[in-house]
């Protein structure tokens, strides 16, 4: 639930505001994501699969509805929600690979691949030394 809030407190367009289009779209964009990890491990979750696509779908509307409407709202909304932390675009504005580390940007895998040798924090500092001039 309190993430929930954190999303409709980043999202929200006035004070009050909890069903707006780019509230809604962020919060389906945050149940989409919660779905999709549950289905990796779920495969046979047949009831769950049909559920992730009709959010996929609502999602897919409210999106369409908000480019036709406002585009500038469209624009940012779809660039917040796709927010990455590349890391090559760190190491040229000059973090440091423990800066680069702190910052997760292999959050999303570290759940699928942290038992492995190379875990998270390993792949980035690989990646930071490679990447260095």
């Amino acid at each position: 639930m309190e993430a929930k809030q954190k999303t409709i407190e980043s999202f929200k367009l006035h004070e009050r505001d909890t069903g707006s289009a780019d509230v809604q779209i962020a919060l389906l964009t945050q149940r989409i994501n919660h779905l999709t990890d549950h289905l990796q491990a779920n495969k046979k979750d047949h009831s769950s699969r049909r559920g992730l696509l009709m959010m996929v779908s609502q999602r897919r509307r409210l999106l369409d509805y908000l480019q036709r409407t406002d585009q500038q709202r469209y624009q940012a909304i779809t660039k917040k929600l796709t927010e990455r932390k590349d890391i090559a675009a760190l190491v040229k504005e000059g973090k440091t690979a423990d800066e680069i580390v702190a910052l997760k940007p292999t959050a999303a895998y570290d759940a699928q691949w942290a038992s492995s040798f190379i875990n998270g924090e390993r792949f980035t500092r690989m990646l930071v030394n490679a990447l260095k001039p």
